[in-house]
């Protein structure tokens, strides 16, 4: 039986889609978070027998004496990790909510931390499956005529597109640009987000009818 220690932690979606080294997080290890380790791990009952044998003894003189010893040798005994600080290897298309990170250790009375990775939200981007979803606002005269936008992906190019005239602007429109969206990874191999197969781009065009620049990104002529 082990202590097992769960924690998530949020991760810019910049970071998820290119892969990032040795980002540091630090375990909370506190009285509440060792206890639910170690319910998780089993480890919790264990430590409640142990302190219940050692505490048996002083049944006779005092139970108050002796469910304080039981207490403190409970406690006492909870493990912590080895370490609270850790540095995490992220590699390029990890998805928050379905990627977990585990370090276990190799003696039996450390506990194993687990970080489940979440992603933090994004000011234009969203993911959804392997899909990714971002939102351009334009005026109603460029939804008229059309117009070209540049669009800064997450790892920093920018993806030219056109826009043609929309016939309902109360609608809007969308576009779907395909391999421009989330890496897809491949378990047998480490990649880039450039060498692995991507989902798409979805371009939600939203209308605004004051002429300006876009809430998204910039579009223009």
């Amino acid at each position: 039986f082990k202590s097992v220690f769960v924690q998530k932690v949020k991760v810019p979606l910049e970071d998820l889609y290119n892969g990032s080294q040795g980002v540091e997080v630090k375990v909370r290890s506190n009285l509440w978070t060792r206890n639910c380790a170690a319910i998780r791990g089993g480890a919790f009952y264990i430590n409640l027998y142990q302190a219940f044998i050692y505490s048996l003894p002083l049944l006779r003189t005092s139970r108050t004496l002796a469910l304080v010893v039981a207490s403190a040798i409970f406690h006492w005994a909870l493990p912590k990790p080895a370490t609270t600080t850790f540095q995490l290897n992220l590699q390029p298309g990890y998805k928050g909510g379905k990627t977990k990170l585990k370090y276990a250790s190799n003696s039996y009375d450390q506990p194993e931390v687990v970080f489940e990775l979440q992603e933090k939200r994004h000011p234009r981007y969203q993911r959804v499956h392997n899909d990714l979803h971002t939102t351009v606002t334009i005026s109603t005269e460029d939804a008229k005529n059309g117009c070209n936008i540049d669009i800064k992906t997450l790892d920093s190019k920018v993806i030219k597109i056109r826009i043609n005239s929309i016939k309902d602007p109360s609608q809007g429109t969308d576009l779907r640009i395909k391999g421009k969206g989330w890496p897809i990874r491949n378990a047998k191999a480490v990649q880039t987000a450039d060498e692995m197969d991507h989902g798409d781009l979805v371009v939600h065009i939203r209308v605004r009818r004051k002429r300006g620049w876009s809430l998204s990104h910039e579009c223009g002529d």
